[in-house]
């Protein structure tokens, strides 16, 4: 029993039970029904006796034998009648056959005393025997072996729909659960009833939901593991790289400057150019050790609003703005996203830096929100396409002094890239110029207040970079 399905197992328990209560109310009734037959008979003389006294007291006493005589001829009885003083008994109706032969014979008897009309007083008795008993129980005999397989067939036909409409939710929970544990995302368990079972099916779809909902979500941060490392692996090549010549050259100046060789025995001037080049390394190295955090920042994914991030951005870049003569205007719709408070820092404070660092002295910047897209422009002389195509590449770095790009380290607009891939964000990154014809609506940083701008052709060109959120 203990290896079987559910099924056969139910099936068995229920013919099992309902085969045992029609095997002992057969029995029941085989054995019962003679006693409870032979009580009815017992009341139904009685109640004949009755009717007998009644009958005989409507009549004069010369006919209390006539009355006698129909009731047990009617009902197959054997009746005695005692008249009067005398005595005198008197015979009615059939012997009652008794077998002689037998150990079980019985009989019934009913004795009762009657007034007769002329007010006579009778006694007469009325005596059965059990010979209709015997027929009952033979005849009750004969047919309980079809009524015992009538029912025990009727048990197996109901034991088997019942174990079938009783399991087949279970049967349907065990095939859903097992295409659950395959991982098929179509799987769910269909819900046919609000009792027990159904609740049961419903929970399974909402857990089975919300395990597909976490392996989706460990699947997408293990893709973005795997691309960190990946950026990681490729930043630490760059990046040595990118540290083997300048140390090279920090070399040779400082051999050189040891042995006082050539124009060399300016060390004052060689060694601010010493100095420029560690500095520039020391930028590299910070960069590395920053990079090094982005994955534990990415991790503590939370919903922030893009507008409050940037004013705390902004704060660390006003000084130097304003030293420039920047002005910095933002007209920020408060965005709400998912991702690392650190990470979009990190992000806003590359392209802002990089703007800031970039605009000429008395230039603008300008930073808005535009059908869920976050804009930062800044007026500075544009890249070409070809520069604007390698902008993203890792240490990269401008030709000419009149672009937006020189004097960087190359990492800026390479982490900003890997960040919005990471987290799935367009981005683009374009030269553009404006016409008198353009107009922009910002509240300017300064005084909160909105300002109405008018752009020539000549007044207004420089780089916009465009994130879709």
């Amino acid at each position: 029993m203990k290896n079987l399905k559910i099924f056969p197992k139910t099936f068995l328990y229920t013919f099992t039970i309902l085969g045992s209560i029609v095997l002992i109310a057969h029995v029941l009734i085989y054995f019962l029904f003679p006693v409870f037959y032979l009580d009815d008979k017992k009341q139904e003389l009685s109640s004949k006796a009755n009717m007998i006294v009644e009958s005989i007291s409507r009549v004069n006493e010369s006919s209390v034998e006539s009355v006698l005589s129909v009731y047990a001829k009617n009902n197959k009885v054997t009746a005695f009648l005692k008249k009067g003083e005398t005595s005198e008994v008197v015979k009615l109706g059939d012997d009652v056959n008794i077998d002689k032969d037998s150990t079980n014979n019985s009989i019934i008897i009913e004795d009762r005393k009657a007034e007769t009309k002329d007010g006579k007083v009778v006694t007469f008795q009325v005596i059965s025997g059990t010979e209709t008993v015997k027929e009952a129980t033979k005849v009750t005999l004969q047919f309980l072996p079809y009524t015992l397989m009538t029912t025990i067939l009727f048990s197996i036909v109901f034991s088997y729909f019942y174990s079938k409409k009783l399991v087949k939710p279970l049967i349907e929970i065990a095939e859903t659960t097992k295409k659950m544990q395959n991982l098929d995302r179509d799987a769910r368990f269909k819900v046919r009833s609000t009792d027990e079972i159904g609740e049961v099916g419903v929970r399974i779809n909402r857990v089975y939901e919300q395990l597909l909902s976490v392996i989706d979500d460990l699947e997408e941060k293990n893709k973005n593991m795997i691309r960190m490392e990946k950026m990681k692996v490729d930043f630490l090549r760059s990046a040595s790289h990118e540290l083997k010549t300048p140390l090279a050259g920090l070399r040779i100046i400082l051999e050189n400057m040891e042995y006082n060789v050539g124009k060399y025995k300016d060390r004052d001037k060689y060694l601010a150019e010493s100095i420029d080049v560690v500095d520039h390394m020391t930028e590299i190295v910070m960069e590395i050790l920053k990079l090094s955090k982005l994955q534990e920042w990415s991790s503590s994914d939370e919903e922030i609003f893009i507008g409050d991030e940037i004013d705390r951005v902004l704060e660390k870049y006003m000084a130097l703005a304003a030293n420039k003569d920047i002005s910095i205007s933002e007209n920020i719709d408060n965005i709400k996203i998912k991702m690392g408070r650190a990470v979009f820092g990190k992000a806003m404070s590359n392209l802002i830096g990089n703007a800031v660092k970039y605009t000429a002295e008395k230039g603008c910047i300008r930073i808005y929100t535009e059908d869920n897209h976050l804009i930062i422009e800044n007026t500075c002389e544009p890249l070409s396409e070809e520069e604007i195509s390698k902008a993203f590449e890792i240490f990269y770095h401008g030709n000419s002094e009149s672009q937006c790009t020189h004097q960087g380290n190359g990492l800026g607009l390479y982490i900003v890239k890997n960040i919005m891939e990471n987290y799935g964000f367009g981005y683009s990154f374009e030269a553009y110029e404006r016409t008198e014809d353009d107009k922009i609506h910002m509240k300017n940083g300064n005084d909160g207040e909105k300002e109405h701008v008018n752009y020539d052709e000549t007044a207004e060109r420089g780089m916009r970079f465009t994130i879709e959120f």
